[in-house]
């Protein structure tokens, strides 16, 4: 009986271990060629971006020094940023400190708008602006504007309107005018003739007075459009309108 030659297997191969070891190799240098070009590319990106981000904050600062209007950046509550129009509003304003609105400024009727400046200083003539902030999360966003000059603009713009429309009415009105003021020069011219009787003298005296009361009142509601005054209630009977009327 003979004896079968050893089993040799591939573990206990040198070469075939060696060549293992070869294509493991082969395939960690792969892959680490292509992490490595990944990286590269990883990187690029980054440095893209980061340029990017660069140039947005570049063209950021100078939108923000452009505006006229002041702008604040806050992070709970505590000043990032702000541009240097902010600083005639807010001297003393500066980053990294609370912001908080000077308690010197007068709040107006309307909402975010406050009056600010000293009116004895002639140098420094009040202001009003407005305030508008936008809460997203942690970070803040306000923005301070003059408004000074909008509102005079606007208040110019109402006078205008009432001058316009205080034009239509007297023109409107003189026609109101005329009727009882002739009525008026007639009552007066007869009261003038020494032939009028003194029960048609009286009369016609009476009748002179209603026209100039309705005078009086026309000119009365005129003043109080022009002084843009409103106008009071007053109950009136039936009576009376009907009496006025004739």
């Amino acid at each position: 009986m003979t004896k079968s030659a050893p089993n040799i297997t591939a573990e206990k191969d040198p070469a075939l271990a060696a060549k293992h070891l070869e294509e493991a190799f082969a395939i960690f240098y792969a892959e680490s060629q292509k992490l490595e070009t990944q990286q590269a590319a990883l990187q690029e990106k980054i440095n893209q971006l980061s340029s990017e981000l660069q140039k947005s904050n570049q063209r950021l600062g100078i939108l923000l020094n452009a505006i006229p209007a002041g702008v604040i950046l806050l992070e709970n509550n505590i000043v990032l940023l702000h541009n240097p129009a902010v600083l005639q509003f807010l001297p003393s304003l500066s980053t990294g400190n609370h912001f908080e609105l000077p308690h010197d400024w007068q709040a107006s009727i309307a909402p975010g708008e406050y009056l600010i400046g000293n009116a004895e200083d002639r140098n420094s003539p009040q202001k009003m602006v407005q305030v508008i902030r936008i809460d997203e999360g942690i970070r803040s966003f306000v923005q301070i504007q003059d408004i000074t000059a909008n509102i005079a603009l606007h208040q110019e713009t109402q006078r205008e309107n009432r001058l316009t429309a205080m034009g239509k009415m007297a023109a409107g009105i003189a026609h109101q005018f005329r009727t009882p003021l002739a009525t008026a020069l007639l009552y007066s011219s007869h009261l003038c003739d020494d032939e009028v009787q003194p029960e048609m003298a009286k009369e016609f005296a009476l009748r002179l007075r209603k026209q100039l009361l309705d005078l009086e009142k026309l000119s009365q509601d005129m003043l109080r459009f022009i002084s843009n005054r409103p106008t009071k209630t007053v109950l009136s009977s039936a009576k009376q309108l009907i009496d006025e009327a004739q």
